[in-house]
């Protein structure tokens, strides 16, 4: 059922760009709060991609995408910010890398060019997998004003960096609106493309947004 993301994906690269100072926080999530922060990870746990062209189609894609970041980070405060925060960036980044890879294969590929093209007009690399976890750290650090956490040790880096961290784990938990709307007009047109207008019409301005927004990408007017 290419909607049903339970059947089982490899064909994106997995954690190409996970980076050794943050291997600590990778180690303490599978001890600490039963967070996956790795692709092996989520397909040990729910099972490798079945057919070499993917199994999910958009919507499906996304619900899986959805049901893997790691939410429940914001409110664990058993854990101390500074590590729920890199612990969720590790936790998404394997989310989309995992999710990406069960998807049918040209919505992988579409994806993989999307965020390479965008890598590239921001930092002037072609980078299939997107951001590196630092480089993650980094976009918000400068959105923030703030210097890039110091990655020596264990510490929370102090007071100073509380808004960054909240900001940091907020955005490791939630989804781009924008895209999530494409989804809910593509499932809308699943159920009533069924000789019904208004089901194509939702399909189709899905599409536009998907153009709008590579063009944006692009730099496109």
């Amino acid at each position: 059922v290419w909607g049903s993301w339970g059947s089982g994906a490899s064909l994106a690269p997995t954690d190409a760009h996970a980076v050794d100072p943050l291997a600590a926080y990778h180690a303490a999530a599978a001890n600490a709060s039963l967070v996956a922060t790795s692709v092996d990870e989520l397909r040990q746990l729910h099972g490798a991609r079945q057919r070499w062209y993917g199994d999910l189609d958009w919507v499906g894609t996304r619900q899986l995408y959805h049901s893997l970041l790691p939410t429940h980070l914001v409110e664990d405060e058993a854990l101390p910010l500074a590590q729920r925060a890199r612990m969720a960036v590790s936790a998404r980044r394997a989310a989309r890398l995992y999710a990406r890879e069960r998807a049918l294969l040209p919505l992988c590929t579409g994806s993989m060019l999307f965020d390479g093209l965008r890598h590239l007009r921001d930092h002037g690399t072609f980078q299939p997998d997107g951001l590196s976890e630092l480089e993650i750290f980094s976009k918000y650090a400068e959105q923030l004003g703030v210097p890039p956490p110091d990655w020596s040790g264990d510490a929370d880096d102090g007071d100073a960096y509380t808004d960054f961290y909240l900001t940091v784990l907020r955005k490791s938990c939630s989804t781009n609106p924008r895209v999530d709307s494409v989804t809910d007009a593509l499932a809308q047109g699943v159920a009533l493309g069924t000789g019904v207008g208004g089901g194509m019409e939702a399909v189709r301005e899905a599409a536009e947004s998907v153009v709008s927004m590579c063009n944006g990408v692009l730099g496109a007017s």
